[in-house]
């Protein structure tokens, strides 16, 4: 007597059984896939906007025109200054500003041909000046004492500040000449 399967009945058959199963979880995983892939490709999308909103906003940062100290806060005061001193010929055209303490000097002469100077600086929105006054923080021959670290600063308060000073630099230089032929 020969034996038969039943290939009738799916539930009987593995075969037919776990095809069915692959085929549903193949479904499955396929659907999942979609779903995640299409979360990608929104997050992608996100990205991309992303990236060029930082763009856009890196490119208006840098396009900034940050004010300059020496243009738009020291000129305007130079400016007046040269106005209360019309004994003096300044020379501040051209604006430097240089060294470890970026400082900004500026110089004149009166008929005489005396030579007069301030030492601007700038520190956290404040404009000083060199009083021409040394301490002795650092020794002499250092990187800071050659770069003007033992000079003594002050803010720039008012303009009668600065004119005073200037007045005393005059009479000084005109000591020193007079003592030094």
């Amino acid at each position: 007597m020969e034996e038969t399967i039943n290939n009738d009945n799916p539930m009987t058959d593995i075969v037919a059984l776990k095809k069915a199963e692959f085929i549903e979880k193949s479904a499955k995983v396929k659907e999942e896939r979609a779903a995640i892939d299409k979360k990608i490709d929104a997050s992608n999308h996100k990205i991309s906007w992303h990236t060029r909103r930082i763009k856009s906003l890196e490119d208006k940062r840098y396009s900034l025109n940050y004010p300059s100290w020496t243009k738009e806060y020291l000129r305007p005061i130079l400016d007046e200054l040269a106005m209360q001193t019309p004994d003096i010929t300044w020379d501040f055209e051209r604006l430097l500003v240089f060294g470890l303490r970026s400082e900004c000097p500026v110089f004149g002469r009166n008929s005489e041909q005396v030579l007069t100077g301030i030492t601007f600086t700038f520190h956290e929105n404040q404009l000083y000046y060199d009083t021409g006054e040394n301490k002795r923080d650092f020794s002499s021959d250092t990187l800071a004492d050659l770069n003007g670290f033992n000079n003594v600063s002050a803010p720039v308060e008012c303009l009668n500040t600065l004119l005073v000073h200037v007045r005393k630099r005059l009479e000084k230089e005109k000591e020193h000449l007079n003592t030094n032929p």
